[in-house]
């Protein structure tokens, strides 16, 4: 009761505290209550809200409260129209903070492509490798930093795309046009 006084500042029983959080709870679930003259606000039309009841019930008419309220409620935007829609969810961070409790666990990164994003990373990459593949001093040292790999087992996942056998493959294939074209041209210069 004390701490309920302390927050509130009015001398109430049990049960008008207990209106007054609820009040104030819904109020802050339904708006957006973010800053700091919004919280004291809210709080205060928690407190109009109880001393209308007071006089209600004491049989006066509370009007001058239940103005306060309506004036104090237009002034912080509290209104229909901003309220929140408290089934639909704002963010994606809510979307998934929802699924996650009702126990949807998904891998992050499975290796397959699920969208442009990751078909993006992989066209980049696939770039790159027959970039470096296609320079001759840097194909070298490729094949070392792979072998190397390789031996300390440090390269725990089984990917196609990064083998040291599919490597050499196309490095074979990049020496074998090169050769061909140097035929090709000592051919039509003689």
């Amino acid at each position: 009761m004390n701490e309920m006084h302390t927050k509130w500042q009015l001398e109430c029983s049990k049960d008008e505290y207990k209106y007054l959080e609820t009040l104030h709870n819904d109020i802050k679930r339904t708006q957006n209550v973010v800053s700091g003259s919004q919280e004291d606000a809210a709080k205060k039309m928690c407190k109009l809200s109880l001393l209308a009841d007071r006089d209600l019930k004491s049989g006066l008419s509370g009007e001058k409260f239940l103005k306060a309220y309506n004036d104090l409620a237009k002034a912080s935007d509290f209104t229909p129209k901003n309220a929140k829609n408290v089934g639909d969810f704002d963010s994606c961070g809510e979307l998934f903070k929802w699924l996650e409790k009702r126990g949807w666990d998904r891998e992050f990164y499975d290796f397959n492509n699920r969208d442009d994003v990751d078909l993006t990373m992989s066209n980049v990459q696939e770039y790159l490798r027959r970039l470096v593949m296609g320079e001759p001093g840097l194909a070298e040292e490729v094949e070392k930093a792979q072998l190397a790999m390789k031996s300390m087992e440090i390269n725990s996942v089984d990917v196609d795309a990064f083998s040291v056998d599919r490597m050499e493959a196309e490095l074979n294939a990049a020496v074998d046009t090169d050769s061909d074209d140097e035929e090709e041209f000592l051919l039509n210069d003689r």
